[in-house]
């Protein structure tokens, strides 16, 4: 099966590295609920130091993917069938420019508790990019199934997350 995969061509490039970026962001937050012991290895304190910067870049590099990708199918952004056709990728930008606008000290300090509430909405990115991917797929290739491991793995480490968060709110009771 992949024997037959091709190398990618810089737009897909440019989306994995996105996706690998925002992966890398999730970590922190899911194992701080698994198992926070794990916090205090120099890779995730390293990561947590600048989870922030690696989110934008994480929407820098998949602003650089759509640019590309608009150009490459010459998608007229005047045209409603061009949002439609490709809402989860345009979805995944308007949700990466919301976390990227608001990841830096003053949102967190003017917005308080709401900055929390507002970046829970990276959750839904693990989602909407495994519709992203699946849909607009054309050709596998070396990192199709890299992309899609990513996007199994933040959809299990969530479910575990979002089952730890319950137990222990049950557990308390």
């Amino acid at each position: 099966m992949f024997e037959n995969l091709i190398l990618p061509p810089l737009s897909n490039i440019l989306g994995f590295v996105a996706l690998a970026l925002y992966f890398v962001t999730l970590q922190p937050g899911v194992i701080r609920v698994i198992d926070p012991h794990l916090l205090r290895s120099k890779y995730l304190m390293f990561i947590n130091k600048y989870r922030r910067r690696l989110g934008v870049a994480a929407f820098i590099f998949g602003l650089l993917h759509g640019i590309l990708m608009i150009q490459k199918k010459g998608l007229d952004l005047l045209d409603i069938g061009s949002y439609l056709n490709y809402w989860p990728g345009f979805l995944l930008l308007i949700i990466f420019t919301i976390l990227a606008i608001t990841s830096n000290q003053w949102s967190v300090s003017h917005l308080k508790q709401n900055w929390k509430k507002l970046h829970q909405i990276t959750f839904l990115v693990i989602f909407v990019a495994l519709i992203h991917i699946v849909d607009k797929v054309e050709v596998w290739t070396i990192l199709t199934p890299v992309a899609l491991t990513l996007v199994g793995i933040s959809i299990a480490e969530f479910t575990w997350k979002k089952l730890e968060e319950r137990y222990k709110k049950r557990s308390k009771l």
